[in-house]
């Protein structure tokens, strides 16, 4: 049996499922959404004639630089355009297992997100807390034990999500994030696991691959969920650069800087690759080429970030 305490902490994150299904009359009347902060506001965004709605599940790199917001505009700049709208449930370090435990305001905002008739997603972006995917300790869910949290949002992909996103009309799409710049110092909980980047990239491109064949199975639907590669993107950068890891590489300017890099947060052209990626994934269009990219993008570099979007995507 596990009794060690951590355990006990981190399972006490997830009801058990008759505590969720007690819970099933809370859903809201109106669609809500968390911005960075966690705090619920109104989305206030009215879904154009022909737009696809996009509902994402995640935390802090979701909300870093908006990037629900760059997918749209990445979108709008095509030819012809593509109308995306959004909504979020998106709090600072919160997991998959977290976003299905419906005792919380947070599990009530992302169940209230995916039933809401105001809301009606078209695509349902599930992102994990960034340490748990590939089997490694979750320190914000106080999940200390290798693979527990990982175990315990394949639960919630094969429980929870597969029915709501299903009843919704909509398609899962898997945001397969990347390691630390470097996790010898950026990641010391989780060290011995998260060797480099590219470990740390890999063991998490695998456990994706796992929810992607937790949720495929749950509805006996093989293909149903999609997957933005986005790991793959920084691999693809880290890859080229001679010298990965030196102060104003190009794979190096893919973090956030100081503080706000901390938890390998991408930088604004990290999160614009980041959004090519999306943009791809779902429409199935090169974003090669595009004329957007966020102030401080120069043409060579969005050249070069929507380059390798497209290749991390199309060796998917």
């Amino acid at each position: 049996a596990l009794a060690d305490d951590n355990i006990t902490s981190c399972r006490m994150a997830v009801a058990p499922m008759a505590a969720r299904l007690r819970w099933l009359w809370l859903t809201l009347l109106c669609a809500v959404v968390t911005d960075g902060s966690g705090d619920i506001k109104e989305s206030g965004v009215n879904a154009a004639s022909g737009s696809k709605r996009i509902a994402w599940i995640g935390n802090s790199y979701t909300f870093f630089h908006d990037l629900p917001r760059m997918v749209t505009s990445i979108a709008a700049s095509a030819t012809p355009a593509v109308n995306f709208t959004h909504v979020q449930v998106t709090p600072g370090g919160s997991s998959l297992f977290q976003h299905a435990n419906m005792s919380t305001s947070m599990g009530k905002d992302t169940y209230s997100m995916l039933t809401s008739a105001a809301a009606k997603p078209d695509y349902v972006v599930l992102q994990d807390q960034s340490e748990t995917a590939g089997g490694g300790r979750n320190e914000d869910a106080h999940c200390l034990v290798p693979g527990l949290a990982r175990n315990l949002s394949l639960a919630a992909l094969r429980s929870f999500y597969p029915t709501l996103i299903s009843e919704a009309g909509a398609v899962p799409v898997l945001y397969s994030t990347w390691g630390r710049r470097d996790p010898q110092t950026d990641d010391a909980v989780n060290k011995d696991l998260y060797t480099d980047f590219e470990v740390m990239t890999r063991l998490t491109t695998e456990g994706y691959q796992m929810y992607r064949a937790a949720l495929d199975t749950a509805t006996s639907t093989p293909g149903w969920t999609k997957t933005a590669p986005c790991g793959a993107a920084f691999e693809v950068v880290y890859n080229q650069t001679t010298d990965p890891l030196k102060t104003g590489s190009q794979f190096y300017n893919l973090y956030n800087e100081g503080s706000a890099g901390h938890g390998g947060h991408p930088s604004p052209e990290g999160s614009y690759m980041i959004a090519c990626v999306f943009f791809m994934t779902l429409t199935g269009q090169s974003p090669v080429g595009l004329p957007w990219a966020p102030p401080g993008i120069d043409a060579p570099e969005r050249a070069m970030l929507q380059q390798a979007a497209h290749d991390a995507v199309a060796a998917e």
